[in-house]
């Protein structure tokens, strides 16, 4: 048996949740669309790597043409976050414009500090690391603002 204050976290974990995920019928239908568009990205994106990396002999057009796919399909998710940006309620905007700053921000101090720390001796890492931080920083930016506004 839960005790109240337990029965409360696990109430307001799904209020967060539903802050979070759920809003209006219309921020989950574009929620959704985005989240369909990136996995999409994503899918092309890892495709057009693997085959990079198989070394096969590609013509030149069709290296560039599998190069560009990627950032081609890019646009649609880009399209389908900012329609949910501009037809989300006030709330799910706000937590969203918060996650988005703190994860810009945090992927700016990495990226302008981290050749500071290389310098200094720690080990190199891939350019796309930053984007990994960028990520992770909109997702605790995002998780904050939920707990604010809970």
């Amino acid at each position: 048996m839960l005790d109240d204050s337990m029965q409360t976290d696990r109430k307001s974990w799904r209020q967060m949740f539903r802050i979070c995920f759920a809003g209006t019928e219309t921020d989950r239908r574009n929620q959704a669309r985005h989240l369909r568009w990136a996995l999409i990205w994503s899918l092309t994106y890892v495709g057009a790597s693997l085959l990079f990396e198989l070394k096969l002999p590609f013509s030149d057009p069709v290296k560039w043409a599998i190069a560009v796919t990627p950032l081609v399909v890019a646009v649609f998710p880009l399209r389908a976050y900012l329609r949910f940006l501009r037809e989300a309620d006030e709330l799910v905007r706000r937590i969203q414009y918060e996650g988005i700053a703190f994860g810009f921000t945090s992927g700016m101090i990495f990226g302008i500090g981290y050749p500071l720390l290389e310098k200094a001796g720690a080990p190199t890492v891939p350019p796309e690391v930053a984007f990994a931080v960028m990520m992770l920083g909109l997702s605790i930016g995002v998780w904050r603002a939920v707990n604010r506004y809970r």
